[in-house]
């Protein structure tokens, strides 16, 4: 039986994209042995992890998302987000601003459809953030060089941007990046 690597997210406009690679630059001149870069292509919002699904489970999870929400969601690029807490950065990420309590209630609502079909994994609180840089492995997060990047990140503001569709998502695992995949978009 095939199965994929599934999760609904929320693909991010390009000028978006380009504020958020531009932020990835001051961290880069500090040590580019510090951080992974999430590229271009990878930028997005991960709405709900599905893990491991069995292709003919697909044809339910999408069925479920194509229920009616609430509708368009504006949001915004709003400051520096370090996981899993500020004093242990593995994580940079973009907070997001705007209508985050719509948008938190449309992530519950996909939860509630699609938690079912889920096969009993662990659910992790929702916190709205675009991911652009990951701790490489063996770097303490204490470093200094660590503090030094986070501290030349500028400020992350953005326009806001209006979401009017969510897509469910493949994940390839490889040696470099993941490679995503649009399986089916969806209107909100």
């Amino acid at each position: 039986m095939a199965s994929q690597r599934l999760f609904f997210a929320i693909e991010i406009p390009e000028a978006v994209q380009d504020q958020i690679l531009a932020i990835q630059k001051p961290v880069e001149s500090v040590g580019t042995d510090l951080y992974r870069f999430v590229n271009r292509e990878n930028l997005h919002l991960t709405l709900l992890f599905l893990g491991q699904v069995e292709d003919e489970q697909k044809e339910e999870f999408c069925a479920r998302a194509r229920r009616e929400f609430s509708g368009p969601i504006t949001l915004k690029l709003d400051g520096l987000l370090r996981l899993p807490e500020p004093t242990v950065p593995k994580i940079l990420c973009a907070n997001l601003g705007g209508e985050v309590a719509k948008l938190r209630q449309m992530q519950q609502s996909l939860l509630d459809r699609m938690w079912t079909l889920m096969d009993g994994s662990e659910i992790k609180p929702f916190v709205p953030h675009i991911t652009f840089a990951r701790l490489k492995r063996g770097v303490p997060p204490s470093a200094k060089p660590v503090k030094r990047a986070i501290a030349a990140i500028p400020g992350i503001v953005s326009k806001e941007f209006v979401v009017e569709e969510f897509q469910l998502m493949s994940s390839e695992l490889s040696e470099g990046q993941p490679v995503y995949s649009v399986v089916e978009t969806f209107r909100l």
